[in-house]
Formats: C-alpha cells, sequence, structure tokens
C-alpha cells in the first residue's frame, strides 16, 4: 500500500516541480514610455503648422549617472491628446528626456530662431517593467538647454503655451 502511494505521488511532484521550474521571475521586465500631447490647439494666422503639435521628437535615454546611452526617432504627435507609442527603454535606462520642435520643415519658418528645439524640463523618470508617461499641455516647463546637469538653474525655461506665443 506505502509503495502505491509513492508511486501515486512521484509523477505529482515531477508536476509541481516543473511548473515551479518555468517560473518567469528570471526573465528582466521590460520598461517603457509614452509620450502623450495634451496641449490645445493653439490658433495663430502666422503659420498653419503651428497648433500645438510636436514635431520632430526624439527620446533620449540616460542611465543613473547622467550619461547618454540611447536615443528614439519618434513620428510627430498631433495636439489634443495625441500620444506615442509604448517605446521599450534599455535595461539601464534611468531616465527619458523628449525634445520637439514646434513648426516641421514644410512650414517657411522652420529655421527661424525661434523655432529651436524645445526640451521638457522634467525627465520621465523609468520605473522597472511600468510604462510611465511624459505629458506636454500648455504650462508644461520647456527649454532650450539639452543638457540634463545643467538645468536646475536654467533662466531659459518657459511654459510651452508662452513658447508657442513667442514665434508670432
Amino acid at each position: 500500500m506505502k509503495m502505491k502511494k509513492v508511486l501515486f505521488m512521484l509523477p505529482v511532484l515531477a508536476a509541481l516541480f516543473m511548473l515551479s521550474a518555468c517560473s518567469n521571475d528570471d526573465e528582466p521586465s521590460v520598461s517603457t514610455f509614452t509620450i502623450i500631447n495634451n496641449s490645445e490647439k493653439y490658433e495663430t494666422s502666422l503659420d498653419e503648422y503651428l497648433d500645438g503639435t510636436m514635431y520632430e521628437v526624439v527620446a533620449f535615454e540616460f542611465d543613473e549617472n547622467g550619461n547618454n546611452i540611447g536615443q528614439h526617432n519618434i513620428n510627430d504627435i498631433p495636439y489634443g491628446g495625441g500620444k506615442s507609442e509604448a517605446i521599450k527603454v534599455q535595461e539601464s535606462c534611468s531616465k527619458v528626456q523628449v525634445s520637439f520642435k514646434m513648426l516641421p520643415p514644410e512650414s517657411s519658418f522652420y529655421d527661424s530662431s525661434s523655432n529651436a528645439r524645445l526640451y521638457i524640463v522634467s525627465l520621465g523618470v523609468i520605473k522597472k517593467g511600468d510604462n510611465i508617461n511624459i505629458i506636454l499641455d500648455g504650462e508644461t516647463m520647456t527649454t532650450k538647454n539639452p543638457s540634463i546637469k545643467s538645468r536646475a538653474n536654467d533662466d531659459n525655461s518657459a511654459r510651452f503655451l508662452d513658447c508657442l506665443k513667442s514665434l508670432q
């Protein structure tokens, strides 16, 4: 009788062992970010393209020491809740910086100094295994300073809405 119990328990124990061996705890968790443009339509007669859309969007990945470790070129993100796809970051990424222009190359004002590349002042802090949202709206602080290390005393930062107004 004892032998039958042992022989019966042996396949059950083997199945339990195999199920626990297939755990995905050892797999690295994937971290992603999404850029959301919640700015409202900006009305102006200056240029048909100056409407709050983010053009030539670039996201830079940084490690915990502030070293640039990657870059993503992203399609234009329209105003009014437009968003990028969820973008995967490298395992060593700890922060993401988003940069964009306010006008596309089709605009006659594209080469204007007022259409310089803007950087969102707040860096997206990556949470391992999660998706974070990096949100732009009219109140979002932007700067023309690309350095993530020297932003503490950046006198050139301004609200995104004010940057749009500066092009008029």
